[in-house]
């Protein structure tokens, strides 16, 4: 049986780095060098620029994710107790 999925309905996604480093947009690094210097793991190598285009595009997009379920679960709530 043929299981392809729609690309416009999968929730997978694939960006190149410098697309993914977009992602950031204006949101702003929080974090000292030395801080991100105490965050490495023991053999793990973590940059400024890799906090930057990596994770701070990711912290967006779970902080987006973590808005939008609140909301949902307002919505459902206000809903569901009506």
């Amino acid at each position: 049986m043929d299981q392809r999925v729609d690309q416009g309905l999968s929730p997978y996604r694939t960006f190149t780095r410098e697309a993914w480093a977009l992602l950031r947009k204006d949101t702003p690094m929080p974090l000292r060098t030395d801080e991100i210097a105490r965050l490495q793991g023991l053999n793990d190598r973590l940059s400024l620029n890799e906090v930057e285009e990596i994770y701070l595009p990711l912290s967006r997009l779970l902080s987006l994710y973590v808005e939008a379920t609140q909301e949902l679960f307002r919505a459902m709530s206000n809903f569901l107790d009506h």
